[in-house]
């Protein structure tokens, strides 16, 4: 790290926002030929990788102390950050490899609303109201989704595979579907 500063990191860091292209590594579980690239990678395989795009909304630079750099990013998905990283050690001149990675968000989630798994254990001993009321349906994942209330014979037909006509949808959209007992049933794109 002889040479890095942090004003030559905070120069090189905008050269990696926006949409970048990543050649993804052979330690990927991208596929080749039906193997995952990592299979071939164990064997001592290396093989040619197109650069994909991918897009970094934000890096920040939280510090450097001795060789250690410490960064967040706010990324698409598909950015390998090990990758990432590896791309600005270059950049810089003396190389750079991820010692520790942590997700801190995902979609519309964040790590700061989360609660331990002890947390969960105490709360559960104590009241399960309490506990029901911190646990997401699985519906919040899709947030932006018009969401759709079945009758009981269109959850039978879709449990059955049967196409149903719910709505008056003229574009395609994705919908969250809900039981007649307004209970989440899982997502479907209309299309007209």
């Amino acid at each position: 790290t002889e040479g890095v500063s942090e004003a030559g990191i905070a120069n090189v860091l905008p050269e990696f926002l926006g949409n970048i292209k990543q050649v993804p590594p052979m330690y990927s579980a991208l596929k080749r030929d039906g193997k995952p690239l990592y299979e071939l990678a164990r064997q001592g395989i290396e093989v040619e990788r197109e650069a994909r795009p991918v897009t970094i909304h934000e890096i920040n630079f939280l510090g450097l102390e001795g060789d250690v750099l410490s960064l967040d990013v706010a990324c698409s998905k598909g950015t390998y950050i090990r990758t990432l990283i590896e791309d600005i050690g270059k950049v810089l001149g003396c190389g750079a490899h991820v010692i520790e990675l942590r997700r801190t968000g995902f979609a519309h989630f964040d790590l700061n609303d989360s609660i331990t798994f002890g947390q969960l254990e105490a709360l559960k001993g104590d009241d399960f109201e309490a506990l029901d009321a911190l646990i997401l349906g699985a519906d919040t994942m899709l947030p932006n989704f018009d969401s759709v209330l079945l009758n009981a014979e269109q959850t039978i037909d879709i449990k059955l595979g049967r196409k149903i006509q719910y709505g008056d949808y003229t574009e395609v959209q994705k919908l969250k579907l809900f039981d007649e007992n307004q209970q989440f049933f899982g997502d479907r794109k209309s299309v007209v």
